[in-house]
C-alpha cells in the first residue's frame, strides 16, 4: 500500500506458488521540494506447505515407510524429526531428503505409531510443520501346542496354533520323510487346529513337518517349522500250538516276534 514515513513496514503475503516482487517508488520531501524517485523492489517468496494428505499410512514391521514428499511449491526441499510413542519400534531417524524412505521394525505384538515432524522449504523460507505419522503393525509369531509330539502310526495329530498377535490366521504346509503318508495339503484354518491322521508304513519312527505361518491385519509373519515324530505299530504273531497239560505242569515255551524292532509284550 501507499504510505509516508521514514521506514515502510507492511506484511507482504503472496498468494502464488511463485515469487513475487513488490515494487516501492520512493521519494523525499524537502521544505516543498521533492527528490528524484528511488526505486526499492522487495521479492515475496510464496508460503510453503505440504500438499500430499492424508499423511498417515499402515506398513508390516520390517517394510520400508516409502513415504513421498510433495509441496506446493517447485524445488521444494524437506527436512524432519522423527519420534515414536513406544521403545518397542527401532528404525527411524530424522533425517532431509525428497522422501522418507525408512524400514521401521516393531519388536511388541500390538500397533506402535512413529511420527515425522516435517518441514518444507523453497527459496530460503521454511513452511509449516506438517506430521505425518505412520503405523507400524507386528509380524504375528507361531505358538504350538504341545511344543513337542509323537503319535502312533494312524492317529490323528491335534496341533493347536496361536499368536500373541491378536486376530492371528494360520496356513501351513506338510512334507515328510520316506514311508509316512496323510493328509498334507496346505489349509488355512481360523479354528487354529492341525487334524491330520498320520501313517508311518515304516517300520522305524519316521517325522513328519509342517511349515506354520500366522497373519494377522495383512501382515505374514515368518515361517515356524514343527516336527511330529510318528511311531509304526508293531504287528505280533507268536508259535502258539494247542497244548494239553496236567495240573502244576508247565506250558511248553511260547515264542513271540514282532515286525518291528524293540517291540515289548504284555
Amino acid at each position: 500500500a501507499n504510505g509516508s514515513g521514514f521506514s515502510i513496514v507492511q506484511n507482504l503475503h503472496n498468494l502464488t506458488n511463485v515469487p513475487q516482487t513488490v515494487h516501492y517508488h520512493v521519494y523525499g520531501n524537502a521544505q516543498g521540494c521533492q527528490s528524484s524517485i528511488i526505486d526499492v523492489l522487495v521479492q515475496v517468496n510464496p508460503a510453503v506447505y505440504l500438499d500430499s494428505p492424508p499423511f498417515q499410512k499402515s506398513i508390516c514391521s520390517g517394510a520400508s515407510t516409502n513415504v513421498l514428499l510433495s509441496a506446493n511449491v517447485d524445488n521444494a526441499s524437506f527436512c524432519w524429526s522423527a519420534s515414536c510413542n513406544s521403545s518397542e519400534v527401532s528404525g527411524f531417524a530424522d533425517d532431509c531428503g525428497n522422501q522418507i524412505d525408512q524400514i521401521l521394525i516393531n519388536h511388541d505384538v500390538v500397533n506402535h505409531t512413529v511420527s515425522y515432524a516435517v518441514t518444507p522449504m523453497a527459496y530460503g523460507c521454511s513452511g509449516v510443520t506438517q506430521n505425518y505419522q505412520v503405523t507400524v503393525k507386528p509380524l504375528p509369531d507361531v505358538t504350538f501346542n504341545p511344543q513337542n509330539l509323537s503319535v502312533c502310526s494312524g492317529d490323528v495329530t491335534a496341533i493347536q496354533l496361536s499368536s500373541p498377535v491378536n486376530g492371528a490366521s494360520f496356513s501351513w504346509t506338510a512334507s515328510y520323510e520316506a514311508g509316512i503318508s496323510g493328509d498334507f495339503s496346505g489349509t488355512t484354518s481360523f479354528d487354529a487346529i492341525i487334524e491330520d491322521s498320520l501313517v508311518n508304513n515304516n517300520l522305524s519312527p519316521a517325522n513328519a513337518f509342517y511349515s506354520v505361518t500366522a497373519t494377522a491385519a495383512g501382515c505374514q509373519g515368518p515361517a515356524f517349522e514343527y516336527p511330529v515324530l510318528v511311531n509304526p505299530r508293531p504287528v505280533g504273531s507268536v508259535n502258539l500250538t494247542d497244548q494239553l497239560i496236567c495240573s502244576g505242569g508247565t506250558t511248553t515255551e511260547v515264542n513271540f516276534s514282532a515286525d518291528v524292532p524293540g517291540t515289548e509284550y504284555t
